[in-house]
């Protein structure tokens, strides 16, 4: 094939093809010797049909399948002979059957982008020391303990942090409130509120402070002026008064930290409790490390990029993006005027962020090609394996369902790979961890729930860490 290539804008490529005669003859013959050996035509055993009749029944489906097939080949041949990526084709600008027997093409084709790399041999990174001493253990622990904490009944006046049972209905303009038009402030029976300064979470404005002093037994008329900041802008300048009985009085009380406690999660003591903590502590932080360092990585190798990227990927993952924020947002409970509102911003936004993890991807494949990084199927079918175990499903359904995704799940792989190999050869400089933990606060979760009381290695997609799970 006689074969010229002209790069375009937008990661696009034209290219012109010439094919001989002869190609497209021998191309010709094994379309028409598949449709005869399949075409059901009445009046003749299949297979037995002949060749003239096959070319005149068929005759606009064999060119097409002729077609096809000549487009394929031409852009596998020129795949290997221009080195050029082609990801497939975007335009069919000329097909033609010459007089002699030639075929003349001109496609339109996308391709991969041209990557630059900058030196990525030792990418200066700044990452939190790992030091947990005991004072975090302690901080978890404390954390659980105020969790853990119960009502104890007492028959001393409500001081300010402790709680009041009451039964309370409300009446406006000496009307008793209606449930159905007032809710729950038209009345309410054994409901715990909290007494003190502290009104954040007053819903009967007032009756917070009133409430200090208070004993069980106690009744009360209380006047509660509903305020501008009222979240139910339907009760504001409405003043309501209150008839509340005080059926108890409560406080909060922490339970002691010893084997006793540590053995509601699991644990024989209260040292084993703490082992625990320290080490799951450990790696929760190591596995932050782990994701900072990938992330300045990335950062590092695609701050100037600036290569053109194709369009069908950036307009499909701003789609997919655009349908994920829309889904996030009406979880968070914004309405649908709200989301068409911000329409614009959210487009803007996605696609953005398709750019950006397009850029990345492309970014981190070409260091894997630089480095002779490649994936075994051995390594496909352990990652579709880890996606098996972390759905809970079983395999074989995985990996019937995944089998149109294997070459994704191979670049998958093959970038984690490539930011394994990365971080094995960064320039790390420690710094010291912030105050505020928010390890600390998962950890409080976990131990929280005795079920959740397991360390769990962080999610690997490398060789090393497939053949670990062995």
């Amino acid at each position: 094939m006689n074969i010229s290539l002209e790069h375009l804008p937008e990661c696009k490529a034209r290219l012109s093809i010439t094919i001989p005669a002869d190609v497209v003859g021998k191309a010709r013959q094994q379309v028409v010797s598949a449709f005869a050996r399949e075409a059901k035509v009445p009046g003749f055993r299949p297979g037995k049909i002949p060749v003239a009749v096959v070319e005149k029944r068929f005759s606009d489906s064999i060119d097409s399948e002729l077609m096809e097939r000549l487009r394929k080949s031409a852009v596998n041949e020129a795949r290997a002979k221009e080195s050029v990526r082609i990801l497939g084709i975007s335009q069919i600008e000329r097909e033609q059957l010459e007089a002699d027997g030639s075929c003349l093409l001109a496609l339109e084709v996308v391709t991969e982008p041209d990557v630059e790399v900058p030196d990525y041999q030792s990418i200066p990174v700044e990452v939190v020391r790992i030091e947990i001493t005991d004072a975090n253990v302690d901080s978890v622990l404390e954390g659980v303990r105020e969790k853990g904490s119960y009502k104890a009944s007492t028959d001393l006046p409500a001081k300010d942090g402790q709680m009041i049972q009451i039964t309370y209905s409300g009446k406006l303009d000496d009307e008793a409130l209606s449930a159905e038009e007032y809710g729950f402030l038209a009345s309410g029976e054994g409901l715990d509120y909290r007494v003190g300064e502290d009104t954040t979470y007053d819903f009967i404005p007032g009756l917070s402070k009133a409430g200090i002093g208070l004993s069980a037994g106690d009744t009360i008329s209380h006047t509660s002026d509903f305020p501008e900041d009222y979240p139910n802008k339907e009760f504001v300048g409405k003043s309501i008064v209150f008839d509340v009985s005080v059926t108890g009085v409560f406080e909060m009380r922490l339970p002691d930290i010893d084997d006793k406690f540590a053995q509601q999660f699991g644990h024989e003591s209260l040292e084993e409790l703490r082992i625990w903590i320290h080490d799951k502590l450990v790696a929760e932080a190591e596995a932050s490390r782990r994701d900072d360092i990938s992330n300045q990585i990335v950062t590092f190798l695609t701050k100037d990029s600036s290569f053109d990227l194709p369009q069908h990927l950036v307009f499909h993952e701003t789609q997919s993006g655009v349908s994920e924020m829309v889904m996030q947002g009406y979880r968070q409970g914004l309405s649908e005027e709200m989301i068409t509102e911000h329409r614009e911003q959210i487009v803007e936004n996605a696609e953005k962020r398709a750019r950006n993890g397009i850029t990345a991807r492309y970014v981190l494949l070409k260091v894997a090609e630089l480095e002779g990084l490649t994936v075994s199927d051995q390594e496909i079918y352990y990652r579709i394996k880890q996606i098996a175990a972390e759905q809970n499903r079983p395999f074989k359904k995985v990996a019937l369902e995944v089998r149109g995704s294997i070459s994704r799940i191979r670049e998958d792989v093959l970038i984690g790979k490539t930011l394994d190999h990365l971080r094995k050869n960064v320039a790390i400089t420690e710094v010291e961890r912030p105050s505020a933990s928010a390890e600390a606060q998962s950890i409080e979760a976990s131990v929280g729930d005795p079920e959740s009381a397991t360390v769990e290695p962080p999610a690997e997609t490398s060789a090393e860490s497939s053949e670990s799970s062995k």
